[in-house]
């Protein structure tokens, strides 16, 4: 070690800055290889890589690979990834490897990016579409990639793939925080982080990157809307500041309004008369419903119309109009039997027995009920009998899958049994992440998990489930 690192290392403030000076010396000597060079800058852009990553990235290199490759795994910043079969560079030796690229041979971390993007492009796999879009949002395709990333993030939003959808998110913001990324692309990974962070109830971050994201996306007026409204949504529920929420979701309505987004606009409408209902303000609140009702009926949305009627039911139950209520919940009730919406209609019902209680009907309110309970339970019969053939279960399977279903809470059924469904060929393609997880941990916490993840991962396929 000479004299100049040990003055260096004794300046250095922290163990960070100290081991980025004695990675800067390490990479001084590779660089003295030209070859071992290329394939360290060539194994640090992807977050991990095997031998077929690394020649679909360097597929002219003059040297002997098989060497070379060998040759990696002598340095000390190269590591095994002991849960699949790969390799990484060390976070930190990793990032510092990008930037000396970066700044010193952009061209070359332009193509090699481009060449990996090109490589995970191929598998649908969560793991790899996310580092696919992760190298493509920083070539000159990222208007493209932009486009693929909201229609992935918005389908692993719906469809709850929370683990999926958050790490796409930490992965894309390495290429904010570095810098490569700006304009569009970076409000829209800055919307998906404050989205994120609201499921996950983090309102200062959430509030933080959805202004990042309003900022980015003002020339998009659509997105701007969504963005707004999203704001609203985290001063509503996590910092309980209505007066802030309303104006943000008065803004979302003007620029829905200006998008001729009725459908959004009358939704936005719908969520401002809940606010005013939590505030205990019915007549602001049915003010706002009606609006949004009447965007709704021009439009043709009968769920959208369902539920502002259920809602306007609501408001005045709590304001003891009895009859008025019944009208509308009849309504919506009306409504949701043209869905051949069972779960929903049921609901309706549910809260048609309450008014006739409170009529003094006692008939007409075990009726109603009576009405809820079939409609729940031909809801539960249909869902389950659709339920095995998207997933082409077995027999066996599929009353483990019933059971579960049924009573999430059981702890009867083996681990080994729910164990053989998670590895059904139909499921294992959304299980894959989150059963890595379940197997790491203890028997009692496997069950419970793979309860939750069959309830909250599985069972959604377009259905609105009661759970």
């Amino acid at each position: 070690m000479n004299n100049n690192l040990l003055s260096l290392l004794a300046n250095a403030q922290t163990h960070e800055a100290r081991a980025r000076q004695i990675h800067g010396v390490q990479l001084q000597d590779i660089k003295k290889d030209a070859f071992l060079y290329k394939i360290v800058c060539a194994a640090a852009i992807p977050h991990w890589f095997n031998r077929n990553i690394l020649r679909a990235l360097l597929p002219d290199l003059q040297a002997d690979f098989s060497k070379l490759y060998t040759k990696l795994f002598t340095l000390d910043f190269v590591e095994t990834i002991p849960q699949m079969q790969g390799y990484r560079i060390q976070e930190f030796h990793r990032k510092w490897i990008l930037e000396d690229l970066f700044n010193k041979d952009t061209e070359q971390f332009l193509n090699l990016s481009k060449l990996a993007a090109l490589y995970f492009s191929f598998s649908d796999e969560p793991m790899d579409r996310i580092e696919w879009l992760y190298h493509l949002i920083i070539t000159d395709d990222q208007m493209e990639a932009t486009k693929h990333f909201w229609k992935i993030a918005a389908k692993w939003h719906s469809s709850f793939f929370s683990t999926e959808i958050e790490s796409l998110v930490n992965t894309l913001m390495e290429q904010v925080d570095s810098g490569r990324v700006t304009g569009l692309a970076r409000g829209g990974i800055c919307f998906w982080q404050g989205q994120t962070a609201l499921q996950a109830k983090q309102g200062d971050t959430a509030l933080q990157a959805l202004k990042i994201a309003a900022q980015e996306l003002k020339k998009d007026t659509e997105l701007l809307a969504e963005t707004t409204r999203t704001i609203g949504k985290v001063q509503q529920e996590l910092f309980h500041q209505p007066d802030e929420a309303l104006e943000n979701y008065e803004q979302a309505q003007e620029l829905y309004g200006i998008r001729e987004d009725w459908l959004n606009k009358a939704k936005t409408l719908r969520i401002t008369g809940n606010l005013h209902y939590s505030l205990e303000q019915p007549d602001r609140a049915l003010e706002y419903y009606q609006q949004a009702q009447v965007l709704y009926q021009e439009i043709g949305s009968r769920v959208g119309q369902a539920r502002t009627l259920e809602a306007m039911g609501e408001v005045l139950t709590s304001s003891h109009q009895y009859n008025e209520a019944l009208s509308y919940y009849q309504k919506a009730q009306s409504l949701y039997r043209k869905l051949d919406s069972h779960w929903y209609e049921a609901q309706t019902y549910r809260a048609m027995s309450e008014l006739y209680t409170s009529l003094n009907q006692p008939e007409l309110s075990t009726a109603a009920e009576q009405k809820a309970q079939d409609l729940e339970l031909r809801f539960q019969r249909q869902w389950l009998s659709e339920a095995k053939n998207p997933y082409n279960l077995s027999d066996s399977q599929y009353e483990t899958f019933k059971a579960i279903f049924a009573e999430p809470t059981r702890t009867d059924i083996s681990w080994q049994k729910v164990k053989e469904l998670l590895q059904n060929p139909g499921l294992r393609d959304k299980m894959r992440n989150r059963l890595r997880k379940i197997r790491s941990q203890r028997d009692k916490e496997m069950k419970a998990l793979s309860v939750v993840t069959l309830r909250h991962e599985l069972v959604y396929k377009g259905y609105e489930l009661p759970f």
